[in-house]
């Protein structure tokens, strides 16, 4: 949704689900899931309420998968109507769907389509995004997304005249000081503090 009130929310590391998988051979697979659904079910953290992922049905998925060296895992097929990417950035080489495959490479994958993973000898780390396309322009500029070029330059001038509505802080910095711990502080002037195991 476009112009929607901003939405704001930590994702403490004790509460980003993670899977663990064995293989055949009794070799790890770990799936960390930070948009959309585990492959057992469990959810991630709520999505912003305004967003392409709260609707489950554009299926945004953002996991983070870790092989051990020579574990094998099948990415289950999805809707063949989403878009479905693969980051491959730690590690050597992998086989991914029979193909030789080294760190440092991205693919573009069928959705609909089991795809096999078989890692070699060093353990690998893959980002997985997948979701439906949005099916509008999208014109970027650093961290600003907009539909055309024009929208992205009013954005720019609207944040250097307003920085967003005007920054409260004497600082630009994104900490508020080393001796008040962790916290994310809300527009409303809520603080949420990570619980001692997030910390």
């Amino acid at each position: 949704d476009k112009m929607a009130t901003p939405h704001f929310s930590m994702f403490w590391k004790n509460d980003i689900p993670s899977q663990q998988i064995v293989d055949a051979d009794g070799r790890s697979i770990i799936v960390t899931s930070y948009a959309g659904f585990l492959p057992n079910g469990e959810p991630s953290p709520a999505p912003p309420p305004s967003s392409w992922a709260a609707d489950t049905h554009n299926h945004v998925v953002i996991w983070t998968i870790k092989l051990a060296p020579n574990a094998q895992w099948t990415l289950p097929a999805i809707n063949a109507a989403c878009n479905r990417r693969l980051y491959y950035y730690v590690g050597a080489s992998t086989n991914i769907a029979g193909q030789t495959i080294q760190a440092g490479h991205a693919l573009t994958l069928r959705a609909d389509t089991e795809i096999s993973l078989t890692n070699h000898s060093e353990e690998s780390e893959f980002l997985l995004l997948e979701g439906r396309p949005i099916a509008e322009p999208v014109a970027q500029h650093g961290p600003f997304v907009m539909n055309d070029d024009a929208s992205v330059r009013q954005t720019i001038s609207d944040y250097q005249r307003t920085q967003f509505g005007g920054w409260q802080w004497s600082e630009s910095g994104p900490v508020h000081g080393a001796t008040d711990g962790r916290f994310a502080l809300y527009p409303d002037g809520g603080i949420i503090r990570p619980s001692e195991e997030n910390a």
